[in-house]
């Protein structure tokens, strides 16, 4: 048990005598509250600036956390997908460096398991360069869209103008 404190003191910020309750107590208990309050105020004021500064000493702990919230994976799934994939977008093979000025490639998930922007983790499809992934949302995930869009490339259109113009 504590030894309460004997005989009264004079509150360091407004020099008022009081009784104290603590044995550590050097300001009245208004001034208590008072320093209280304004320590929160500054201790919530700074929050962004710590929060950016954690944020930068601790690169992988924020990304590994980003994973998991919107793809269920963690960082080390991820890397791991990299590896798989030698560090090169699914589709077009390339390196972010080679395609994009982009440092990390997108994790690409089924939309029709889980639609939204989180993924429940198991309809992960791989990792696409920015440019792939914007594609494959653009053609709404759909295979047959793709399909009629390769054989539209495969086409010798000239031509095809041509007789259109014909016409």
């Amino acid at each position: 048990m504590k030894n309460k404190p004997t005989g009264d003191r004079v509150c360091l910020t407004c020099e008022v005598t009081f009784q104290p309750t603590g044995q550590s107590h050097r300001y009245c208990t208004s001034c208590r509250l008072e320093r209280r309050k304004a320590q929160g105020r500054e201790y919530h004021n700074n929050y962004p600036e710590r929060q950016r500064k954690w944020q930068q000493d601790n690169p992988d702990k924020v990304l590994g956390a980003q994973y998991r919230h919107r793809f269920g994976i963690g960082l080390s799934d991820y890397e791991t997908l990299l590896e798989i994939q030698d560090g090169r977008c699914w589709i077009c093979k390339k390196t972010p460096d080679e395609n994009t000025l982009q440092r990390r490639l997108a994790v690409d998930h089924n939309r029709t398991c889980c639609s939204g922007k989180r993924s429940c983790g198991n309809c992960i499809r791989g990792l696409l360069c920015q440019r792939c992934n914007q594609g494959v949302g653009l053609f709404d995930d759909d295979p047959d869209l793709f399909m009629r869009a390769a054989s539209y490339l495969m086409e010798d259109w000239p031509s095809l103008v041509l007789q259109w113009r014909k016409n």
